[in-house]
């Protein structure tokens, strides 16, 4: 009971943040308010010991995004990539988006990441240089709520 308890914390305090992002379309807040989102697609795969998937974890600080993203294949050991990049809110036939881009050099190579960010999750691309081939993946990403999606003052 605890446990649930502390979920709709987590839910009530969140729920400002995507209001505001929803309601007056801003997704850059000024740069004392950090944000911290986290999105994942884990789901475990039969035969498997671990889960599978990724999930990427955003820290905000006025349009400026660091990111974590997190690669697992079914195994113990988890890739991890730091990425740096932006946010950025556009506006398109009256509706707002949240348009986030992010650069870093993954374990093979430089990985690029697309996407927007919706109350429920986050959609894009995810670009992986391997040499000089590209490969390019669409991503789709629910919105964790846990104790990593927060807004601070500082």
């Amino acid at each position: 009971m605890v446990h649930s308890h502390r979920n709709t914390g987590l839910i009530m305090a969140l729920l400002p943040l995507l209001w505001i992002r929803s309601a007056t379309g801003q997704c850059v807040f000024r740069s004392n308010i950090l944000v911290m989102e986290s999105f994942s697609s884990l789901a475990t795969v039969g035969g498997l010991a671990h889960a599978s998937g990724m999930e990427l974890t955003l820290s905000e600080r006025g349009n400026r995004v660091e990111a974590v993203l997190r690669d697992y294949v079914g195994e113990e050991r988890v890739q991890e990539t730091r990425l740096v990049g932006s946010i950025e809110e556009t506006r398109s036939d009256g509706v707002t988006s949240c348009e986030v881009r992010l650069a870093g050099k993954g374990r093979y190579g430089p990985i690029n990441i697309r996407g927007v960010i919706t109350p429920a999750g986050f959609q894009g691309t995810l670009e992986r240089h391997v040499g000089h081939d590209t490969f390019s993946q669409r991503i789709s990403l629910k919105r964790r709520l846990s104790d990593e999606t927060q807004l601070a003052t500082g």
